[in-house]
């Protein structure tokens, strides 16, 4: 405390608060997820065998198939730097949707051309020789292969092992042995970033078994129903049910009259939400059926975070983290993003990071228990409004640039011990 001269009263200087106390979090529970039985009709549809166009053009052979487990993605030599942080954001957002230990990894690039090179192979039924087992490659085109339809941005081509069924009298489905998605570059430049990475979301998931296209009703904001309507911010709710119930309750090959809703097991549509909202961003973790999926919300930036002349040397914004432990406890902390806009490269920092037992919300720091060591460090490489750790910590941390002038980040950070969502605003 400072008194001032000349008669004026005690003049009181108080501290800036934690960002993260600034945050307005909430802990709620609902039972309004996505019903077994929906979600068995979802899959159906890709099991089916098509058709996927109202002329009956395009259909397969029936079943629903997936990855033993899931893939390798490996992006082609030569991707443009934009090309490969939105690749990376969609394999993020897919993984948001599935366990830690259920992520797809990214492995080293493929050789370029390397999937155009093999076409002549594919179109012969012979597959994608080049592509190892368990692997999936992304690649931009500049050329569209003849093989894929006029009217395609992106599309999926798929490594099947099939085997006939002699009781149905049917060619069937029975393995995904590898796969590829495919952009054509001309479009994919032409599109914001939340379109370009749709498309590429629509795309692997197709590369990962979810093989056909559904309608709306009954499926509207599916992400496979129509991606240009679709945001960046977190995989649909009947998409990731899907996808969840594709690797972790199904086996690899399931016959179309296979699939109910008691195919899927023990399903809940219970919810529980632990949520943060900070000026331009909106974060946080929904858990349901054994699944964390972190989330983030807000509006889309006006350019390219690099492309901001606004902004010079070092631009940084702090916020907070919410999450859940394995065991349901709530984690919260101070989340704290730097960006050198030179090089495009920063760090991301979550310090005093305490922890709440289950059902309860966060509350101010210094009322929980210090999580793990208390804190997490990563670098991280910027490109286009999208973030991803390059080192650091165990973990991985995803993240994309809200607001018209990139007021707001928010992203994902995710490891064995932990799923969680960060929401930061620029100082």
């Amino acid at each position: 405390m400072t008194t001032g001269g000349g008669g004026q009263g005690p003049v009181v200087t108080t501290p800036p608060p934690e960002p993260f106390n600034t945050i307005k979090t909430s802990w709620r529970r609902s039972h309004d997820g996505e019903p077994a039985s929906r979600v068995s009709e979802y899959l159906g549809v890709h099991a089916s065998g098509g058709p996927w166009q109202p002329d009956f053009t395009w259909s397969h052979p029936p079943g629903l198939v997936r990855f033993a487990s899931p893939p390798i993605v490996r992006l082609a030599e030569g991707a443009s730097d934009r090309e490969r942080a939105a690749t990376i954001y969609a394999v993020a957002l897919i993984n948001r949707a599935l366990p830690y230990d259920h992520h797809l990894t990214i492995g080293p690039d493929a050789p370029a051309g390397a999937i155009q090179q093999q076409s002549e192979e594919w179109r012969a039924g012979r597959g994608f020789p080049g592509i190892p087992d368990g692997q999936l490659f992304v690649e931009f085109f500049d050329h569209r292969p003849a093989y894929a339809a006029t009217s395609a941005i992106g599309f999926a081509a798929l490594d099947l092992e099939h085997e006939y069924d002699s009781r149905q009298g049917r060619l069937e489905k029975k393995r995904v042995r590898a796969s590829a998605a495919l952009m054509e570059r001309e479009h994919f430049r032409s599109r914001p970033d939340r379109l370009a990475v749709s498309v590429l979301v629509h795309e692997i998931l197709h590369a990962l078994g979810l093989h056909g296209h559904v309608d709306a009703p009954p499926f509207e904001g599916s992400v496979m129903q129509d991606a240009g309507a679709w945001r960046d911010d977190y995989l649909p709710a009947i998409d990731a049910a899907a996808l969840q119930a594709l690797y972790l309750r199904l086996g690899e090959e399931t016959e179309p009259e296979d699939l109910s809703a008691s195919s899927l097991g023990e399903w809940s549509r219970e919810i529980v939400h632990l949520s943060g909202e900070l000026d331009d961003v909106a974060f946080g973790v929904r858990h349901s059926n054994g699944v964390s999926m972190p989330w983030t919300s807000g509006a889309e930036p006006s350019s390219a975070l690099e492309d901001n002349d606004r902004l010079s040397g070092t631009a940084t914004w702090n916020g907070g983290l919410l999450g859940f432990t394995p065991d349901l406890e709530a984690v919260g902390g101070n989340a704290a993003l730097s960006v050198d806009l030179d090089t495009m490269d920063g760090r991301a920092d979550f310090t005093e990071l305490q922890s709440w037992a289950e059902g309860t919300t966060p509350g101010a720091l210094g009322t929980g228990s210090q999580w793990n060591t208390g804190s997490l460090g990563y670098t991280i490489a910027v490109a286009a409004n999208y973030l991803r750790s390059t080192g650091g910590d165990d973990g991985s941390v995803n993240g994309q640039f809200y607001g018209s002038s990139h007021e707001g980040v928010a992203g994902s950070l995710e490891r064995d011990d932990l799923t969680a969502a960060f929401g930061a605003k620029r100082r």
